[in-house]
């Protein structure tokens, strides 16, 4: 389609790829189809157990894509600065504000967006910031 000079907005609409701003390809996975549990239970680990990724959202289509996001470690801190999350790749973890857990929509939203971060750095995409 790009020998056809398809612009990237109609391969886009067609194959659901398109070409980031760092030039990279790439296709969307709609979070539509998470199912999302805010204790962190969807495994069934006790609470003293370290909680991953898996045990917070089941979602087959991005852990077919990304199998290896399931095993990101997911913990909670009082403190977290200015930021409601961050994913640290050094660590292979997902850092999260404790008082989300008061707002299981907003925490769902930041998971997602850590996420995002995490897809960032396995496929060496130019990095966001804040959803802002």
């Amino acid at each position: 389609m790009r020998n056809q000079e398809k612009s990237n907005e109609e391969i886009r609409k067609e194959t659901g790829w398109f070409v980031g701003m760092d030039g990279k390809w790439r296709f969307e996975i709609s979070d539509a189809d998470i199912r999302f549990d805010a204790e962190g239970d969807l495994q069934g680990k006790n609470k003293n157990d370290v909680k991953t990724l898996a045990d917070y959202i089941s979602h087959d289509k991005l852990f077919e894509a990304y199998p290896q996001l399931r095993d990101i470690e997911v913990r909670f801190e009082k403190d977290t600065g200015d930021v409601d999350g961050a994913y640290s790749p050094g660590v292979n973890e997902i850092v999260l504000k404790t008082g989300l857990k008061l707002q299981p929509d907003v925490l769902k939203n930041v998971q997602v967006h850590e996420i995002q971060h995490a897809i960032q750095e396995q496929e060496d995409f130019a990095r966001g910031a804040s959803p802002e």
